[in-house]
Order: structure tokens, then sequence, then C-alpha cells
């Protein structure tokens, strides 16, 4: 049976660091695809209503990898006005899926954001521009982790799913 994760939030809030901690504690093949990766690295995109790339990039490798029986985890801002519709389709069309949203204060991503090794490439005033407060997907079984779990914690959970 496929799974597919959906890990969402905001700037900094965390999701690189649990989808590549839930990869490494699950026992099956899995596949992270990373929005900014996609968006920022492969079609050199900027984000915005009107550019799509990334949306249809990021369907066409989450279905290969569901496809090919990967556990499939799509992480990103991921807002839902443009990439809503094209998660959704996706979450129906895995055999297990769920969609999870890290809902942490702008504090506190500003917090996190400071311990990544590309701090220095966006500050406050880029992060407060992409801030979309609790910009969740509205799907069956949605879950909000805040900001109080640890990484170890958020992963336990994830991996029961």
């Amino acid at each position: 049976m496929t799974r597919l994760y959906v890990i969402r939030g905001n700037s900094g809030s965390g999701k690189t660091t649990v989808a590549h901690a839930l990869r490494a504690a699950l026992p099956a093949p899995a596949m992270v695809i990373e929005q900014d990766h996609f968006r920022r690295i492969v079609l050199k995109e900027k984000e915005g209503l009107e550019n799509t790339d990334a949306v249809e990039l990021i369907r066409t490798v989450a279905e290969f990898g569901l496809a090919r029986d990967y556990v499939v985890i799509v992480e990103g801002i991921l807002g839902s006005p443009k990439y809503g519709p094209m998660l959704v389709e996706l979450m129906a069309r895995a055999g297990s899926a769920r969609a999870f949203y890290l809902d942490v204060s702008f504090e506190e991503t500003l917090r996190r954001h400071a311990t990544k090794p590309n701090a220095d490439a966006w500050g406050e005033a880029e992060m407060r521009e992409w801030w979309r407060e609790h910009d969740v997907l509205g799907v069956p079984g949605e879950t909000i982790l805040g900001e109080t779990l640890s990484l170890s914690e958020m992963v336990e959970l994830l991996a029961q799913e």
C-alpha cells in the first residue's frame, strides 16, 4: 500500500528536519520531496500564484515515488491557495495519506531559522513576507504539530500513522 506524508508549515518551522528524520526512522524505502529544492534550485522559480511549474513538478515526482512503492514525504510551506488542490489530489490517490501542519509562532521560527546553515540567505523581513497564519489544508485527519513537541516526539507521532 502506498503511503504519502504531507508536512507543511511556515519558513523555519522545522519541516525539512522532520521530513528527513521521518525518512530515517521508516523501515520502508522513502523519498523526501522538498518544495524549496524543486522551486528554488531546480526551476529557479520565484513564489507567486501565477507560477505553477513547481506545483506540477512536485506532483510528477510524488506520483513517480508512489508508483514505485516509495513512502513519499512532501514538505514545504506549500501554501494552500497554490498547492492545496494538487496535494488533496495526491492524497486521494495514495493508499494511505496524512497531512501535518507545523504550527509554530513567528518568534520561534526566527529562533529556529537562526540555527540553520543558510540563516544568512534570508532574514526576518522575508520570513514575515512569506508568513501564513495557520494555513492548514483542512483535510480530514490533518494533524497540527505544536512548537512544544520535540523532534523525536514529532517523528514518533508521524511514524505511527
